[in-house]
């Protein structure tokens, strides 16, 4: 028996496609949307991108008359799968749908800065189903534990605070 998904993410399924998340589902659900009414245009889901390929070299073997050449690979290629791409206006926009916490592991990280350095694409990074077309939005930020405690603490003006 499975253990699931290691950020609790349940896969979906909605018209016959199975998405991994129920943020990418409703990501998707707003984009055919837009498509609809116009604003994007070419939405495609799982998009892969090769960011680093694979890796060869030539070995010789040496036959009874001649010599034959076979090409060996060493590494295959790294792959990145964007959620969705689609154009809006003159570009295409690549998006991927991420949480707090998936955002953060560090094989996405390393991927995402791959995929900018080498085919020079810029990843936008969704966490709501409705966000902007096309926008590089900063992630949420939780509140700091200080910042709560100083809310906490803070109970109106002391007794010497006239003074300052």
């Amino acid at each position: 028996m499975g253990f699931g998904n290691k950020f609790f993410a349940h896969k979906v399924e909605y018209n016959g496609i199975k998405f991994d998340s129920t943020l990418e589902r409703d990501r998707y659900i707003f984009l055919s949307n837009a498509e609809e009414r116009g604003l994007i245009k070419n939405l495609r889901r799982q998009v892969e991108y090769i960011i680093i390929p694979k890796q060869t070299h030539v070995v010789s073997i040496q036959l009874k008359t001649k010599i034959r050449y076979e090409e060996r690979v060493l590494e295959s290629e790294a792959k990145y799968t964007a959620d969705f791409t689609y154009v809006l206006g003159d570009r295409i926009v690549v998006e991927d749908t991420k949480s707090s916490y998936t955002r953060k592991e560090k094989d996405y990280v390393l991927r995402r800065k791959l995929l900018l350095y080498h085919n020079h694409i810029r990843l936008v990074e969704v966490y709501e189903a409705d966000a902007p077309l096309g926008e590089y939005l900063p992630p949420p930020q939780p509140k700091k534990k200080r910042e709560k405690k100083q809310a906490k603490n803070n109970k109106g003006p002391g007794l010497f605070d006239d003074f300052r």
